[in-house]
C-alpha cells in the first residue's frame, strides 16, 4: 500500500499544479479568467465535436469547469462523463486511446438504451480532464442558442446509435433464423471474401 500510494502521488503531481491554476483563476476578473482558461484548454476542447459551433462564451464556461483526475493502472472508469486524455493509455470498447483522445460524448443522450455500456479501463496511470453532464447542461442553460445546438447534436448522435442498434438486432435475427453456428458463419465470411477478391472459393470439406 505504501508503494502504491507513493507511486500514485508521484504520477498525480500535476493535480497540485491544477489546483494552483484554479486558485489563480479565482483571483482574476471573470472575463480574464475565462480567456486564460480557454487558452490553456483550447487544444483539448477543439477535439470535442459537439462543442464546434456551440459559441465561444459557452466553451469558456466549459473550460473553467474542467476537472483533472488521475486513474491507476487497471482502474475501471465510470460512464456519464466526458473524458479527455492528457497523458496515459486507456482501453475503451476494444479501442486503445492515447493523449488527446476523448470518450463519453454520449453523455448528451437521454435514452439510456442508446448509451454505450462499455466502461474504459486505465492501462497505465491515466491523467484526464473531465466534466459531468449536469455541469455541461447547467452551463448551457445560460445560452439558449447553445441549448438548441446541443439538442441537434444529441439527435444526430441518437439517430446514428439507433441505426447501429437496429442493424445489430437484424443481424442477430438473421443468424438465428438461419441457425448459423460459429463454423458456418466463418465459412460464409470466407466465401464472401474469396468472391470479393476474385479467388476460387474453398470447398466446404477443406
Amino acid at each position: 500500500m505504501q508503494m502504491r500510494l507513493r507511486e500514485y502521488f508521484h504520477q498525480s503531481k500535476h493535480l497540485s499544479d491544477t489546483v494552483t491554476r484554479r486558485n489563480l483563476l479565482d483571483k482574476m476578473s471573470p472575463q480574464l479568467a475565462g480567456e486564460v482558461a480557454l487558452q490553456v484548454n483550447e487544444r483539448w476542447l477543439r477535439r470535442v465535436w459537439f462543442l464546434n459551433g456551440a459559441g465561444r462564451e459557452f466553451v469558456v464556461q466549459i473550460a473553467l469547469q474542467l476537472e483533472a483526475m488521475v486513474f491507476t493502472i487497471g482502474e475501471v472508469i465510470n460512464n456519464g462523463y466526458l473524458y479527455i486524455i492528457n497523458r496515459g493509455i486507456a482501453l475503451f470498447g476494444g479501442r486503445v486511446l492515447t493523449a488527446g483522445a476523448i470518450w463519453g460524448e454520449d453523455m448528451l443522450l437521454d435514452s439510456q438504451w442508446l448509451v454505450t455500456k462499455h466502461c474504459a479501463r486505465a492501462m497505465t496511470y491515466l491523467e484526464v480532464y473531465t466534466i459531468s453532464r449536469d455541469q455541461l447542461m447547467d452551463a448551457a442553460r445560460l445560452f439558449p442558442q447553445t441549448i438548441a445546438h446541443l439538442r441537434r447534436c444529441a439527435i444526430r448522435l441518437a439517430i446514428r446509435r439507433e441505426f447501429i442498434r437496429l442493424s445489430k438486432l437484424e443481424l442477430a435475427e438473421r443468424e438465428a433464423s438461419m441457425g448459423l453456428g460459429t463454423v458456418e458463419k466463418d465459412y460464409l465470411i470466407s466465401r464472401m471474401l474469396d468472391k470479393a477478391s476474385g479467388l476460387e472459393p474453398l470447398r466446404r470439406d477443406s
